[in-house]
């Protein structure tokens, strides 16, 4: 069965549009940010991350939050506790870990941000790097954990008391 001239040049105009098409489609994937990936899950076993590139964004926090993991707050991302605790439990002598990086905002309003332990005679500590544009802000609030606090090319502010006008 021989195809018509007409037939060919349809299925040849078809097949350049396909490729045309295809061709803008991955420009769009490698000039537009973020399209064509998906976000990265915010929790994962047990460790939350925040940021632009992750599902939560930003977190509001009043009260007590229990955290079992580690918290990395990255770019596009803050953090604000407001009346409230951000309380780093340990296990087994795990060590936890909180950074903030690449732009990632930690604001502490009233609150304290402290570690400890969940199981008798466990050691407890915790990490707290802010690096890379970070930015660590607490106002009124109390840092109460054993462990080390490392700043480097961040931002720490601390304000705990002020004098009236």
């Amino acid at each position: 069965m021989k195809i018509g001239v007409g037939a060919t040049k349809a299925l040849s105009l078809l097949v350049v549009w396909c490729m045309v098409c295809s061709a803008f489609a991955g420009m769009l994937v490698l000039m537009v940010p973020g399209a064509g990936q998906a976000l990265s899950p915010s929790e994962v076993d047990g460790d939350i991350y925040i940021g632009q590139d992750f599902t939560i964004s930003n977190w509001q926090v009043s009260g007590n939050s229990p955290i079992s993991g580690d918290l990395v707050i990255r770019a596009g991302g803050v953090v604000t506790v407001t009346d409230g605790q951000l309380t780093f439990l340990n296990y087994a002598g795990h060590i936890n870990k909180l950074v903030i990086e690449d732009g990632g905002q930690l604001i502490l309003l009233n609150s304290t941000l402290k570690a400890q332990r969940e199981l008798y005679d466990v050691d407890y500590a915790l990490g707290v790097l802010v690096r890379n544009g970070g930015l660590l802000y607490a106002e009124d609030s109390a840092l109460n954990f054993n462990g080390h606090l490392l700043v480097d090319d961040a931002t720490l502010i601390t304000c705990w008391w002020t004098m009236p006008p």
